[in-house]
C-alpha cells in the first residue's frame, strides 16, 4: 500500500435523533486534530456514489504517518428510513421481551458461555450484566405504565386544578398586559439561555470569534435587562400584581396529589421520548425475525450500507476501505461487512453483476467500533434455536461467523464440515468502549486478536459516557495509531 494516495472511511451513526452530516463533523473534526490538519486542508468533495452526487470530507495524512496520504470520510446517514416507523407500545412489548431473553434462554447460557474464552468468574460476570441492564429496561416501561394508571386514577384532582388555573387567568381584569409580561419574561429566558451557551469553548477559536462572542454576550445581557424592564413596567403600569397571580397558580399546582402526579407524567414522557427515539431504533433494527413487520426496516438499512461499502470498495481510487460505526451504526457496520464475507463465500455459478470478489474484499481494510452494543444484540436478539436443531443452528452461525467467536455447542455426528470465513489479509478491528457507558462493552463474543485487532478502554462521566467519544483526544489517537497506522 506504500505507493497509494487514498482510503476511504464510510462511517455510520448510531441511535437517536441525528441530523445529516453531524456524524461525517464529528469524526472529520477529531481526526483533522489528531493527524496536524492546518486550516484550507480539508476538502469538500462531490463524488458520484449509489446513482447520486455523494458528499465526502478528504483529511490529508502526514507524510509517513499513515500508508495513504489523504482520507476519504464519508457519512451512511440512516435516521431517516426510521423515523415514524415504532409506536410507543410496540418498544414497551420488546422491553419485557428482551427483558425475559436471560431466562427465556437459560438452558442456552451454559452453552454460550461455555465457548466463551476467560475464566468462570468473567463468564458469571457476562450473565449478571446483561440481566441487571435488562431489569433496568423493564424498569423503565413499568415507570411508564405505573405512571399512566396513576393519571387514571387521579384525573378528576388535576381536572379541579387545571379549572381553577383557568378561572384565575380567565377572570383577571389585564389579559392583555399579562400576555404582554408573560412574552417579556419568556423571551428573556430564552436569550439567558443562549447567552450562557454562547461562551466560544475548544483550542480552535479564534481571536475574531472570540470577539464577536464578547460583543453578541454584552449586547444579550442587554436585551435580558431590557426584557425584564419592560414586564415590570407592564406589571407596574397597569396594575397587573402578577405576582399574586403567580403564587395562587403554583399554589394550585403544588398540592400534593397534584403535584406528585405532574411530576410522574413529565418523567413518563421524558422516558417515552428516550425509548421511542432511542431505543426505537434499536427494536426496528435488531429484528431478525423476517416474519416480523418491523423487519423491512432491518432489511432497508441493511441493504444501503452493504450497497454504499461494496461501492467504495469497487473504487480504483482507493485502495483501502475502513468502516466506523457508533452504538448501534456499529452493529450495521459489522452486519454489512458480514454479509459482504457470505458473497465472497457463496459459490461464484449465477452470482449477480454485482457481488464483492475476493480481491475487492480483501480492500477491506479495518472495522471501527465504539459505543459498541454488538455483544448484546448477540446475547439478547440471537434467533432461538430448539434444542434438536443441529443443522438450522449450524447454518446461522454459519451466515454471521465473520471473527465470531465459536459457540461451546456439541453437535455431535451432526456437526458440519469446517469451513473458513475469508478475512481481507491487513484487517484491523478496533473496539474502544468506556465502562461507564451502560450501551459498550469489552467484546467477549467475537474475535478480536492481537496484534492487528485490539480493545481500548476508555473512562468518561456516567451522563455522557456514550457520546463522548465524538471529542475525545484520547479516542481518535486510538484510531490514528490503533487502526489507521501504517502496516509493519
Amino acid at each position: 500500500m506504500a505507493d497509494t494516495t487514498q482510503a476511504a472511511i464510510l462511517v455510520v451513526h448510531g441511535i437517536g435523533e441525528q441530523n445529516p452530516y453531524e456524524a461525517l463533523d464529528g469524526f472529520a473534526r477529531g481526526l483533522a486534530r489528531e493527524l496536524g490538519v492546518r486550516a484550507g486542508q480539508l476538502e469538500h468533495r462531490l463524488v458520484w456514489r449509489d446513482g447520486r452526487a455523494t458528499s465526502c470530507v478528504r483529511v490529508p495524512a502526514p507524510p509517513g504517518r499513515l500508508d495513504v496520504d489523504a482520507l476519504d470520510l464519508y457519512e451512511l446517514y440512516w435516521a431517516g428510513m426510521v423515523e415514524g416507523r415504532i409506536r410507543l407500545r410496540e418498544v414497551l412489548t420488546w422491553i419485557a421481551r428482551t427483558s425475559l431473553t436471560p431466562l427465556r434462554l437459560w438452558a442456552q447460557n451454559r452453552e454460550l458461555l461455555a465457548g466463551e474464552r476467560g475464566a468462570a468468574r468473567r463468564r458469571l460476570w457476562i450473565l449478571l450484566r446483561e440481566f441487571g441492564r435488562a431489569a433496568l429496561l423493564l424498569a423503565a416501561a413499568a415507570f411508564i405504565i405505573g405512571a399512566v394508571l396513576a393519571a387514571a386514577r387521579q384525573r378528576d384532582d388535576v381536572t379541579t386544578a387545571v379549572t381553577d388555573i383557568w378561572g384565575l387567568v380567565r377572570d383577571h381584569g389585564h389579559p392583555w398586559a399579562l400576555v404582554v409580561w408573560a412574552a417579556s419574561v419568556l423571551f428573556a429566558v430564552m436569550v439567558a439561555v443562549g447567552w450562557r451557551r454562547s461562551r466560544p469553548r475548544g483550542a480552535g477559536v479564534t481571536d475574531t470569534e472570540r470577539a464577536a462572542s464578547a460583543w453578541w454576550r454584552r449586547a444579550s445581557l442587554v436585551a435580558v435587562v431590557v426584557l425584564l424592564g419592560l414586564a415590570t413596567a407592564v406589571d407596574v403600569l397597569s396594575g397587573l400584581r402578577v405576582w399574586g397571580l403567580v403564587g395562587r397558580i403554583v399554589y394550585a399546582l403544588t398540592a400534593p396529589r397534584v403535584l406528585g402526579l405532574l411530576g410522574a407524567a413529565a418523567l413518563a414522557l421524558a422516558l417515552r421520548h428516550v425509548l421511542v427515539k432511542y431505543l426505537g431504533d434499536v427494536v426496528l433494527y435488531v429484528t431478525a425475525d423476517e416474519r416480523s413487520s418491523l423487519y423491512r426496516t432491518r432489511a432497508e438499512i441493511l441493504d444501503l450500507t452493504t450497497r454504499r461499502l461494496r461501492g467504495l470498495l469497487e473504487d480504483d481510487g482507493y485502495a483501502a476501505v475502513y468502516v466506523a460505526g457508533h452504538s448501534l451504526g456499529s452493529v450495521i457496520a459489522y452486519d454489512a461487512v458480514n454479509r459482504l464475507a457470505n458473497e465472497v463465500r457463496a459459490d461464484g455459478a449465477g452470482a449477480p453483476p454485482g457481488k464483492t470478489t475476493r480481491e475487492r474484499f480483501d480492500k477491506l481494510a479495518g472495522l471501527l467500533t465504539f459505543g459498541s452494543p454488538l455483544d448484546k444484540v448477540y446475547y439478547f436478539f440471537r434467533t432461538e434455536v430448539g434444542p434438536a436443531q443441529a443443522i438450522r443452528a449450524q447454518l446461522l452461525s454459519s451466515l454471521h461467523a465473520f471473527k465470531k467467536a465459536a459457540s461451546g455447542r456439541d453437535y455431535g455426528d451432526l456437526r458440519l464440515a469446517r469451513y473458513a470465513t475469508p478475512q481481507p489479509p491487513s484487517f484491523r478491528w478496533l473496539n474502544v468502549y468506556s465502562p461507564t457507558d451502560p450501551v459498550s462493552g469489552y467484546l467477549d463474543f467475537y474475535r478480536l486478536e492481537p496484534p492487528g485487532d485490539a480493545q481500548v478502554s476508555l473512562w468518561y462521566g456516567l451522563r455522557f459516557a456514550h457520546t463522548a467519544y465524538w471529542s475525545d483526544p484520547r479516542f481518535y489517537h486510538a484510531v490514528v495509531t490503533r487502526w489507521l497506522a501504517r502496516r509493519p
